[in-house]
C-alpha cells in the first residue's frame, strides 16, 4: 500500500543562485501521529537500488504531484537525524515558486511517499517499527500548519499558539512580497484561511479565568493586526495583477 509521512523540518541549505534545495525528507527513531518508527536502515536498499547511483527512478515533487516534479536528488542519503535529499529545483513556473517558498520560510514541512517492505511491532515502546520501504518521492509541501492543528484548535500552550501565529505572519509577508504563479497564490490563501480558523477558535476557546491573561489580550491583537494586514496584501497583489 502507497503511504505518505510528513516531516517538519525546514530546508537545511538554500542555493538560490544554483537553485539546489539540502533538506531532510524523514526522520529516524521517533513515533510519528500514525504511531509508526521508521528505522535508520528501512532506506538503505531503496536507495541503492533507485536512488542517484542506481537506477535514478526516485522523484521530488511538488505537493505530491507527480505531474509536477521539481527534479531528481542529486544525492540521497542518512545521517543520525533522518534521509537527506539534495535537489536541483527544475526551471519552470511552479519550481521558481518553490525555491522562493523556501526563501520566505513558508516551505517548512516535507513528505515521502512510499510502501512498506518489511515491519514489526515494537512491544517495549507500543509502536510499529518500518524497516524497510520502497521509496517513490520525496515532496515539498506547504501544509506544515497542518502540525498546528492538535496544539492550537484547543486550550493549548501559549508558546505553540506564537509558533502559529509567528507562521502565519511568514506568511503575509510572502504574500505581500512574493512574485508567485496563481496557483501558488490560491495555496497560500487556502493556508491563510486555515490557521485563520484555528487561531480564531483558538483564542475563543480561551474564556476561563486561569487563561484569561494579559498575553493572550496581546496575542489577540497581534492576531487582529496580521489578518488585517494579509487582506491588505491580497486587495494590493489583485490591484497590482489588474
Amino acid at each position: 500500500m502507497y503511504q505518505i509521512k510528513s516531516f517538519e523540518g525546514k530546508a537545511q541549505d538554500i542555493d538560490l543562485k544554483q537553485g539546489i534545495i539540502t533538506s531532510y525528507w524523514s526522520t529516524f527513531d521517533v513515533i510519528d501521529s500514525d504511531n509508526d518508527i521508521i528505522e535508520r536502515t528501512a532506506f538503505n536498499k531503496t536507495i541503492s537500488e533507485r536512488g542517484p547511483k542506481g537506477s535514478n527512478r526516485i522523484m521530488f515533487l511538488w505537493q505530491h504531484n507527480p505531474t509536477m516534479p521539481l527534479g531528481k536528488p542529486m544525492e540521497l542519503y542518512t545521517d543520525s537525524k533522518g534521509l537527506i535529499g539534495v535537489t536541483k529545483i527544475v526551471d519552470t513556473s511552479y519550481g521558481a515558486d518553490a525555491l522562493k517558498l523556501y526563501e520566505s520560510g513558508v516551505i517548512n514541512e516535507h513528505s515521502i511517499g512510499f510502501n512498506v517492505i518489511k515491519e514489526s511491532y515494537d512491544e517495549q515502546r507500543k509502536a510499529n517499527r518500518i524497516q524497510e520501504v520502497k521509496l517513490w518521492e520525496g515532496s515539498a509541501v506547504t501544509w506544515g500548519a497542518n502540525e498546528f492543528t492538535p496544539v492550537i484548535s484547543g486550550k493549548s500552550e501559549l508558546t505553540d499558539r506564537s509558533k502559529a501565529v509567528e507562521y502565519y505572519d511568514t506568511l503575509c509577508k510572502a504574500f505581500y512580497s512574493g512574485t508567485f504563479t496563481d496557483d501558488t497564490f490560491h495555496i497560500l490563501e487556502a493556508q491563510k484561511k486555515h490557521i485563520e480558523t484555528l487561531l480564531s477558535a483558538s483564542l475563543d476557546a480561551k474564556s476561563e479565568p486561569a487563561q484569561s491573561t494579559p498575553t493572550v489580550d496581546v496575542q489577540a491583537e497581534q492576531l487582529k493586526q496580521l489578518f488585517q494586514q494579509f487582506e491588505l496584501n491580497e486587495t494590493l497583489r489583485r490591484y497590482q495583477n489588474g
